[in-house]
């Protein structure tokens, strides 16, 4: 049949390694995302504004350091408070934030810079690392995923919380000691979620450039799920 001659389109669902248990995802390196909106690539199509105007690249969005971001409204999926998995592709632009803070954050579903509820990875300029943490009992339970990174290069930092143990990796592969901690994650009602930078304290601006995005509620990724994740999305960045 001649239709059999035809392209067959891949679906953005398709991009997801591992598909189950994702409450948020965003293959940002996929031409169809783009601003000022879009809806995420998940069963519950989140809509995601595009703050500013950072440029659309091949693998993401370029971020300014300074008025650029994305955020997503604050929903009872996001609102995680037990077992999770975060992944983020990023690549700093440069080692030195356009403002006073420290801490450009790559993601972040919280308030007060994570010091009351949610969770969140970001990026210190003070030592050139990616740092992830849950908040429980109003104190951040932080593990450094890895520090002295390059500028200019991209990598997957990845956090999860199985209940146990908050535990930072970096391509794929655990980094750093993980923190053991028991306990929950504070609830963030009515805290939208951002990335690239703090929505409720929004001086946090990440300098650089945001992939692919991926949140899992109720699961926390085996070292095995976190390689396997890296292998099936790294040739769309390195």
């Amino acid at each position: 049949m001649l239709t059999s001659l035809l392209p067959v389109s891949k679906s953005l669902q398709s991009y997801n390694p591992i598909p189950n248990d994702c409450v948020l995802c965003i293959p940002a390196f996929h031409n169809s995302i783009r601003g000022p909106v879009f809806k995420s690539v998940d069963p519950f199509g989140h809509t995601v504004t595009v703050v500013g105007a950072p440029p659309k690249i091949d693998q993401g969005f370029a971020l300014d350091g300074t008025n650029d971001w994305l955020s997503v409204p604050d929903a009872t999926s996001l609102n995680i408070t037990t077992t999770i998995t975060v992944l983020v592709w990023a690549r700093v632009t440069e080692w030195a934030w356009k403002h006073a803070a420290n801490n450009g954050y790559l993601i972040d579903k919280g308030d007060l810079e994570g010091t009351t509820v949610g969770y969140a990875i970001f990026a210190d300029d003070t030592a050139d690392r990616f740092t992830a943490h849950i908040v429980d009992g109003g104190t951040r339970r932080q593990t450094i995923i890895a520090s002295g990174l390059n500028a200019g290069q991209w990598y997957l930092a990845g956090m999860t919380y199985d209940g146990s143990n908050v535990t930072g990796y970096l391509d794929g592969v655990q980094s750093g000691t993980p923190l053991a901690h028991v306990g929950d994650i504070d609830a963030s009602p009515g805290v939208d979620l951002g990335i690239g930078n703090e929505v409720t304290n929004t001086s946090r601006e990440f300098f650089g450039d945001i992939g692919e995005v991926a949140l899992y509620r109720g699961k926390a990724f085996t070292a095995d799920e976190m390689l396997y994740w890296y292998q099936r999305t790294k040739g769309r960045y390195l």
